[in-house]
Order: structure tokens, then C-alpha cells, then sequence
């Protein structure tokens, strides 16, 4: 009976490391850098169709290198996870940090139980209702969780990307700086990218201010053996919204026969395609006064009546912009 070949634990773990980097270095780099905005997300990328960055959640961005197929697996993974929290608890529940928990935990799994490690590394960022909240989470083959906060770099290369952009970052770049500071990060000294050969994403904040105010008042009483009943109520309301449509282009975030569709080409209607980088900002006010009077007869009596007027004035002020980025 032949005896199996004994490897020791060290030299498994580090085969599999050594095995994923070799996998991970032969894709092309992305780097994350946060700006006064938000976070924006800018990838080498020659392909149309695939995507390395997307959105998986409300704020919450992914965006992976490596094998496309596995980083996709995960990237769905986290989709349906997200989904389920927000199902059962409350959309509010999912952030990237517990998103970056699971993912350290079926990366680590994998690292150490399957014959094959995943040959991805991946960042999962979420942009926070202010600055201070914005979250970076750089994620590696093995499960290892590095906290990012100014600036990531995953990929081919990372070290030196991560240095130059810590050469070129400082606080409240604008998104137009802070792309081009991810962009000389990837294109480094000695060569330039194309723009045909860019991913550039950008994550910020959305914001939905709804206050409002209502209130009533009835008054009833007694005209000898009638009823006289007096309603009146008020309603004030405050809407702010500011969202980001920008991910309505990208056919892997939507539904293709619509969604892309309409948001990406206003041929039908304009034409010439429209850009559907978007931001919508909307500033909405409703009032509403209403005054009722009723006058009820005697109910006790074989014919019986009832006499009133109902007045209402309403009003709804709003201003809708769709900023072309």
C-alpha cells in the first residue's frame, strides 16, 4: 500500500498564496480614491462589456481584479446578501463592513479548505451620508481584510500604484482631481492609457429630507335638536432628493430591454444619444388647507337630512434639475 506524500501546512499555505498572486498580477490594476464628494473608482479596463466596478447596494460599490468569473461569483454573492438583510432587518442594517466580514470569511474558506484559492482580490467601498462616514475595505485572496480610508489600489502592481498615490493624494481633492490622481497612480512614468481603455465610476452619496407637518381640528355641538360639526385640517411638506443615475447606463446594473436602454439613448425622442451620466437634485413643497361644515338633523325624526360644504386649496411648488456630469 503506498504511503501519500506529506506536505507540510506552511509550504500547502504558501504554494496557494504564491498561486493566487501569480493569478491576481496578470490582471490589470483599479485604484479607489475618496474626494470631497464621495468615492471614485477608476480601473484599466479595455473590455465593452465586462465590468470590474459596480454597485451592489445602496452606497455601496464593489469592484474586483483578477479571474472575472470568480470576482463575478462574489459580486452576486454579496448582491443576494445585501438584498436578504435589508429584506429582513432594514436597508439602513447593510453596510460594507459587514459585507467585507462575509466576504473575508468565503475567501478564507476557500484559501484553506479547497484545492484551488480564488485568484481575486477585491474592494468593497461605501460612501457614507458625510465624509466621515465613507467606509474602504481592500479584501485578499486569502480573507485578509485591510481597513483603507484616503485611497486603495488592488491588483497587479499595487504596491507601487499605492505609493504614487500617496505622493499625489490630499485632502478635498475635487472628482475631477481625484480622478486624475487615480489615473497618473495607474498610468505611472513610463507609459499613458487611453481613455478607451478606462473604467471610471463614481460613488457619492444620495440624500431623501422629507419633513412635514399636519394637523386638524373638529369642533362639534347643538343647534337645538341638530348637529353642527366643523373639520378642518392642514398638511406642510418639505422634499429634498439628490441621486446619482449614473449606473443607469451600465448593462450589468439594470434590466437591458429598459432601463440601459432608456436612460443610455433618447434616440426615439431626441434623435442623438443623450449622456446618461446624471445627477438628479428635486426641491418639492405641498400645501393642503381643508374646511368642512356639516349641519345634521334630528335623527329621531321620520325624515332626516344633512346639509354641508367642503372646501380645499392645495398647492405644489417644485424645482427638478438633471445635472449632465
Amino acid at each position: 500500500m503506498s504511503q501519500p506524500f506529506y506536505v507540510a501546512p506552511e509550504q500547502m499555505m504558501k504554494d496557494r498564496a504564491d498561486y493566487a498572486r501569480k493569478g491576481i498580477s496578470r490582471g490589470r490594476a483599479l485604484v479607489a480614491v475618496r474626494h470631497n464628494d464621495g468615492i471614485v473608482i477608476v480601473a484599466e479596463n479595455a473590455s465593452e462589456t465586462l465590468r470590474k466596478v459596480s454597485e451592489i447596494y445602496d452606497r455601496i460599490a464593489f469592484a474586483g481584479v483578477g479571474k472575472y468569473n470568480e470576482f463575478d461569483q462574489l459580486r452576486v454573492a454579496g448582491v443576494r446578501a445585501a438584498d436578504l438583510k435589508g429584506f429582513q432587518y432594514s436597508r439602513d442594517d447593510v453596510d460594507a463592513r459587514s459585507l467585507a466580514n462575509s466576504y473575508a470569511q468565503m475567501l478564507g474558506n476557500i484559501f484553506t479548505h479547497e484545492m484551488k484559492p480564488m485568484e481575486v482580490e477585491i474592494l468593497v467601498a461605501e460612501v457614507g451620508l458625510d465624509a466621515s462616514g465613507d467606509q474602504m475595505f481592500h479584501l485578499l485572496y486569502d480573507g485578509t481584510v485591510v481597513d483603507e480610508r484616503d485611497y486603495a489600489a488592488i491588483g497587479g502592481d499595487a504596491e507601487a500604484i499605492r505609493g504614487r498615490l500617496g505622493e499625489s493624494f490630499t485632502d478635498g481633492l475635487d472628482r475631477g482631481a481625484a480622478i486624475r490622481v487615480g489615473l497618473a497612480a495607474l498610468s505611472g512614468p513610463d507609459r499613458q492609457i487611453e481613455v478607451g481603455d478606462l473604467e471610471v465610476v463614481r460613488f457619492q452619496p444620495d440624500t431623501n429630507d422629507d419633513e412635514w407637518t399636519q394637523t386638524a381640528l373638529v369642533v362639534e355641538g347643538k343647534i337645538n335638536e341638530m348637529s353642527l360639526t366643523y373639520a378642518y385640517s392642514d398638511l406642510d411638506r418639505e422634499s429634498y432628493q439628490n441621486a446619482d443615475y449614473s449606473l443607469y447606463s451600465d448593462p450589468s446594473n439594470g434590466s437591458p430591454g429598459y432601463v440601459v436602454g432608456y436612460y443610455a439613448c433618447y434616440v426615439a425622442y431626441f434623435g442623438v444619444c443623450a449622456d446618461p451620466t446624471l445627477l438628479y437634485t428635486g426641491d418639492q413643497e405641498w400645501a393642503r388647507e381643508n374646511h368642512e361644515v356639516r349641519l345634521v338633523s334630528d335623527q329621531d325624526q321620520r325624515v332626516r337630512w344633512i346639509v354641508g360644504a367642503f372646501y380645499e386649496e392645495a398647492s405644489h411648488d417644485f424645482d427638478l434639475d438633471w445635472h449632465v456630469l
